[in-house]
Parts: structure tokens; sequence; C-alpha cells
């Protein structure tokens, strides 16, 4: 560093022990004055000289810099710490549904009673609500009787053809031709249910055609008639205004000619009274006649100007009569087009949902048709089967009878625990204890049977890092069209969009403290989703994190507006500096030591960047005192020097100063 000045802001001049380095200083810029006197330096050395005295004079001032406490000011300090230090990611984010359970029958019918409504607790088990159970019930009780005959069946089949044998095989008969009646009962309501709505139905669409014929005509007239009147009020109000400029223009006449008149007969008595002096008290012929004269012109200017005025007054107010009346006018018309256009768009709109209605309808009511004629077929297959049976019972039974007698039997056990459970799912059940959330269905309406359960996973939650912005919840049953939905609202979840600079540091299972803004009340949770699907908002590129509340506290409601704390990393035992205290200029960083009044340069080796301060691993210890940047240094961080300039360079006088 031979040939270095260092100037230290604000400090003393340095060691003499520098002094040497100064003069060999001196002796360079002299010599290259000497070369600039007798010929042209190249750029190539004068720039090589430039940057070895910069570079020297910048790591002398960074290896060497102290202050004696000559000139020294105050300064802000903090002391080196050991203890546990936290990392964490923190944003914001409403409350939401963890799990929720979407509720609906397993079959289709006609609701007939809703138990429950939102916000009531249920538990598990608990009847919510029920449909039609007429045919369900029917159903059951076919398949009682088909399960006895079936069970007298096989009696009958092992024990020979006895007198009971034979009541059964009577009654297995009369079963099956109930099961025929009772089909070929539903056939014909099938059929007549089918006619009835191709009726009122073809009726519906007719109806709908009539009134949007109905509507064309009437408003067709509404709007001729509203035209006609606008053009009635036009001729009118036009013929008005034309007969008052009319007015005007003949007034003007006769108002002109006769003030012409009354000018050339005092021009008259002017000439006549050449050389006569009138006065007010003159009783001379001319004087008196030039009088009248000049009173009659007057008279005729007045009455002209009276007329013009009058006139012109009539044609403004009939101008205006005219644009207020078409104005109004014009509004009726433009009324009555829009009135027809509406309604006839809403016409056409009855019809259209008219036929939609007409083609759905008609092709239930005719698939009811196919599925009551497939019942007859099987009814009557089943009386052609029991009556074949009641003839093979009395010739006795072999093994494969026994055996066929044994299946129907168990059929007929299946099908009665379907027709059971068909029963009892008429009665909608609650799968799990909870609060109901949403009840879609109506009473009347259809059932409208999807899955019974199926449980709604809703695990987003907020917590964005280093400010790039929170995340958004929602509840994951908000636009659900379940029956209803049934939720445990003790199991809640926050959403945030975390960072893709700070994602990398969240995992799942990771701890989280999660805080509500509305009373401040704080929580614990955990990390229990990071989703690998990016969003970009203001191209930033974020990642939904979900955060499970371990326990929600009592009386917390979905959309709760918190913030989310994720616990990235810990460190127990570190040496701990407050983070603006350290410098950082590429992969070095450095903090300024204070010992008594002495200040020293000191490069730390870095760990954890925590919510309180940055672990340093090496390089200080406990109980160092540690100088703050204060307001007249550069940012931490920046790697610059106290003032945010370069030290000046002795001899060339380079650096920041100049």
């Amino acid at each position: 560093m031979r040939g270095t000045t260092l100037l230290r802001p604000g400090g003393p001049p340095p060691p003499a022990s520098v002094g040497d380095e100064t003069a060999d200083a001196r002796a360079g810029r002299r010599g290259l004055r000497r070369i600039v006197g007798g010929r042209r330096a190249t750029v190539v050395l004068n720039s090589t000289l430039a940057l070895l005295l910069v570079g020297g004079g910048t790591a002398a001032w960074w290896l060497t810099r102290s202050d004696d406490g000559a000139g020294a000011t105050a300064r802000r300090t903090t002391t080196v710490t050991r203890g546990t230090l936290t990392a964490a990611v923190s944003g914001t984010g409403n409350t939401e549904l963890s799990v929720s359970t979407d509720v609906n029958f397993e079959n289709a019918g006609t609701v007939t009673e809703i138990l429950v409504k939102a916000g009531d607790t249920v538990k598990a088990g608990q009847v919510l609500a029920r449909i039609d159970a007429t045919s369900a019930d029917q159903s059951l009780e076919v398949a009682r009787r088909s399960y006895a005959s079936a069970q007298a069946s096989y009696d009958g089949t092992v024990n020979g053809y006895t007198a009971l044998q034979k009541q059964k095989d009577a009654a297995s008969i009369v079963t099956a031709e109930q099961q025929v009646t009772v089909a070929r009962t539903q056939l014909t309501n099938a059929k007549a249910q089918l006619a009835n709505d191709t009726t009122s139905l073809a009726d519906a669409v007719s109806n709908a055609q009539a009134q949007l014929t109905a509507d064309t005509d009437s408003l067709a007239a509404a709007v001729d008639s509203a035209q006609a009147q606008r053009d009635r009020d036009g001729t009118a109000q036009n013929a008005a205004v034309q007969n008052a400029q009319d007015t005007l223009d003949n007034d003007t006449a006769v108002q002109d000619t006769a003030v012409a008149k009354a000018q050339t007969a005092y021009d008259n008595a002017v000439s006549a009274a050449s050389g006569v002096s009138c006065t007010a008290s003159s009783t001379e012929a001319v004087c008196t006649q030039l009088s009248s004269a000049q009173d009659a012109l007057t008279s005729a200017k007045q009455s002209r100007t009276t007329a013009v005025l009058r006139d012109g007054q009539s044609l403004t107010s009939a101008q205006q009569a005219r644009d207020a009346t078409v104005a109004k006018d014009d509004e009726a018309l433009a009324s009555a087009r829009r009135n027809q256009t509406s309604t006839l768009t809403k016409d056409q709109q009855a019809i259209t949902t008219a036929r939609r209605n007409q083609t759905s309808t008609l092709t239930k009511d005719q698939q009811a048709i196919t599925s009551a004629q497939q019942a007859i077929t099987s009814a009557e297959n089943s009386l052609t089967t029991a009556k074949l049976q009641v003839k093979t019972n009395a010739q006795g039974a072999t093994q494969a009878q026994i055996a066929s007698a044994q299946l129907q039997l168990t059929q007929a056990r299946v099908t009665l625990d379907q027709a059971r459970t068909n029963a009892d799912q008429t009665a909608l059940k609650a799968p799990t204890a909870g609060t109901v959330l949403t009840v879609n269905g109506k009473v009347g309406a259809s059932s409208s049977a999807t899955s019974s359960s199926s449980a709604t996973s809703s695990s987003s939650s907020s917590a964005a890092g280093g400010g790039a912005g929170g995340g958004t919840g929602g509840s994951g049953t908000s636009s659900s069209t379940a029956f209803l939905t049934v939720a445990n609202l003790s199991r809640l979840a926050v959403t945030a969009n975390i960072a893709e600079a700070d994602v990398a540091d969240i995992d799942v299972g990771q701890e989280a403290r999660i805080t509500f803004s509305a009373g401040g009340t704080t929580v614990t949770g955990h990390v229990t989703k990071v989703s690998q699907q990016s969003t970009t908002s203001n191209n930033v590129v974020l990642y939904p994190v979900t955060v499970t509340l371990d326990d929600a506290p009592e009386g917390t409601r979905v959309g709760q507006t918190t913030t989310v704390a994720i616990t990235t990393g810990t460190v127990q035992n570190a040496l701990i500096v407050n983070s603006s205290a350290i410098t950082t200029t590429g992969t070095m960083s450095t903090v300024t030591t204070l010992q008594g009044t002495r200040t020293t340069v000191t490069p730390v080796e870095t760990g954890l960047k925590g919510s309180t301060g940055t672990e340093v691993k090496s390089g200080l210890s406990e109980g160092d005192v540690v100088v703050l940047p204060d307001s007249t240094t550069g940012t931490p961080g920046s790697g610059g020097f106290p003032g945010g300039g370069v030290p000046r360079v002795g001899g060339l006088g380079l650096g920041a100063g100049r």
C-alpha cells in the first residue's frame, strides 16, 4: 500500500508511520507531472495507477479504520448476546373450514321434511331430512312377502309337499299376482302422467306463443300510436310556429309601412316650416303641422317596436312549446320501443323455457313408462315361475331343486335387505357430528340424489413472506350444491401466498402462530400443505401454503382476518447481534466493534437471520459492543464508506470527495 494516504472523514490525520508511503506517492506524482510535461502519457498507464491507488487506499481504510476519540460523536451501539434465535415467514389470510362434509340422499325422491337449518348443531346419526317413503315402503313390503314365500318354498322343498307347503305355494302365487297388479298399476299411472304432462306442457308452450303474438301486436300498436302522436304534435307545433312567424312578418311589414308614411309626412312638414322659427307656443299652421307630424312619427315607431316585440315573444313561445312537445313525444316513442324489445325478449325466453321443460318432462315420463313395462314383465315372469314351482313341489324335490330353493331364499334375503336399506335411506342422517353450514334442499323438491356424503377438504391458508402479499382463504363449502353441508367448526385453516424466495424454507409440519386481527388472540397451528403450483401477482411468483389451527378459539367464524407467522428455523445458544449492525459486501460480512473509544472493522461469519437479530458463528464474542449505523453513515449492507463516499487518495486527488 505504498504511495497511498488515507483521509478519514471526521478523524485525525494518519499516524507518522504512514508518512514514508505518502512521500513515495508524492514522488510518483512528481514523476507523472514530468512525464506529462515532456510527452503524453498513455491512457492505460494513468488508469492503472489510479486503480492501484484507489484499491490500496480502500483496503487500508477497511483494515485499519479506527477512531481514537478525537472529534468523535455520540454512537449508537448494541451488545452481542447469547440465546435462542428464531426465523419466521409471515403473512395474512382468512379462516376457512379445514374439513366439511356434503350430505345427500342415496336415492331420488320428493323431500317431505327438513328437520334442521343452517347453524344447528347435530350429532352423528341424527336424522336431518326425509323423502317420500311410499315407494320404498311398498317395495319393502313386497320384499318381505317374497322372502316369506321363498322361505316357505324352501321349507316345502326340504320337507316335502305338505299341507303347509300347499298354503305357502298358494301364498306365493298370490304374492306374484299382487306384484303383477302393482306393476300394471304403475304402468297405468305412468301413462296417465304422460298424457297429462303432454296436454299441460303443450298448453304451456301454446300459451307462451300466444302471449308472444299478443304482445307483438299490442306493443307494435303502442309504438305506432306513439309515432303517430309524435307526427301529429310535430305537424301542429310546426304550424303554430309558422303562424307566429307569419304574424311577425306581416306585422313588421305593416308597421314598417306606417313608420315610412309617418316619416314622409314629417319630412314634408319640416320642408314646409323651413324658414319659420317654431317654438312650443307657436300657433302658425306650419308649426302645428310639424309638431303633429313629429308626434305621429314617434307614435308609429313605438307601435312598430311594440308589435315586433310582442310577435317575437309569441314566436319564441311557439318554438319552445314545439320543442317541449316533440321531446316528450320522442321519449314516449323511445319508451314504447324499449318496452317492446324487453317484453318480446322475455316472451321468447318463456317459449324457450316452456319447450325445454316440455322435452325434459316428457322424456322422464317415457322413461317411467319403460320402467313400469319392465316391472310388469318381471312380475309376470315371477308369477309364471311361482306356478311352475307349485307343480314342481307337488312332485317332490331333488337335490338340485333343494339347492335352487336355497339360492332363491338367499336372493330373497338380499332383496329384503336392500329394500330395508332403501327404506332406511329415506331418512337422511348426519354422517358425523358438527354444525350445519348450508341447507340447499327444499320441501316438495327433488332430493337430487348423489353420493350420500363426501368429505371436502379445504386446507388453504394465508402467510405471505417477505412482504410479497397475503393469500386469500375461502370456505370449502361456499359453492357446494349438496342437499346440505355439515362441518366441524373447530377444524379451521388459513391460506397464504408465500413469495418464491421464502417458500423454500417452509416444510409440512412446521409450527406456526396465528393471530386474529379482531381481539388479538393468538393460537398455534402447523403447516399441513405447501402447494407445488405457483401463481403470479404483480410479477411476483407466489406459492399457497396451508396452516391448520391446532385448536380454534371459541366463537371463531369462517372468514376472520388473521396474521400467520411460520417458524422456519431455530438456533439454540446462538450469538446474536442486531442485523442492522452487519455490513455485507459480496460474500464478506463485517461489523464495527467498539473498545473504549476505538472502533475496529471485524469480519464475521453469519448464520440464521431471525426476527430479533442475526446469528454470528465466528468473529465476535458474547458481550462485545458493536456500533449501529446512524443517519450520517451509509446504509448497512451496501459495502460503502461512512458518509456514502470513497476516501480521497493523496497525490492524485481521486475519490468521492472531488
